[in-house]
């Protein structure tokens, strides 16, 4: 599990959830953390952390030993592995939601801020149902989300990112995000 708003970790326990290791701790190096949001182990036992406000997923063993990282992706506040082993991460900074191989390269994106349907404020925690539906926590909306697979248009996304986004307010418009809690100015 992530032990994010506390003490900037991962925590590891056995199936009767008796502790076995820990490993991070707060910064920006290897290792290190901003707010480790999600965690997910991939079939070759790889660990994925949502290594949220440092924008990027560090990846580790079981042994928790640092293996590499992933930047360049936006805001991992939630990860899913899909049956093909891609990672599938919630962008709640931009938004949106990506599709990773397992290099880290984005294969794509759906969703962009907003109110309507298909559009995401704040998206935090996903997962795939075994029908391939994409099921998003949306917590600024109020809601969940349920994104069914469709044939591919073959089209980019008209939704590019170009800036982070809180409770609709832009980080350049002065508001900074402390974390748990609300933007202030």
């Amino acid at each position: 599990m992530t032990d994010g708003y506390g003490n900037s970790r991962v925590v590891k326990f056995d199936r009767n959830g008796n502790f076995i290791k820990a490993w991070g701790s707060y910064g920006t190096g290897p290792g290190e953390f901003m707010l480790p949001h999600s965690v997910v182990i991939d079939k070759n036992d790889r660990v994925y952390v949502g290594d949220r406000e440092n924008a990027r997923i560090q990846i580790f063993d079981t042994d928790g030993h640092y293996q590499t990282q992933w930047t360049g992706i936006g805001y991992p506040y939630g990860l899913w592995i899909a049956p093909d082993q891609h990672v599938w991460m919630v962008d709640g900074g931009f938004d949106r939601i990506v599709e990773l191989d397992q290099a880290g390269k984005v294969l794509g994106a759906i969703g962009s801020p907003g109110h309507q349907p298909g559009q995401l404020a704040w998206g935090h925690f996903l997962a795939i149902s075994p029908e391939r539906n994409l099921i998003v926590a949306d917590v600024l909306n109020w809601r969940f989300q349920v994104f069914v697979p469709t044939k591919a248009s073959g089209k980019l996304s008209e939704y590019i990112p170009t800036e982070r986004k809180f409770f609709g307010f832009k980080q350049s418009d002065g508001y900074v995000f402390h974390s748990p809690g609300w933007p202030m100015k």
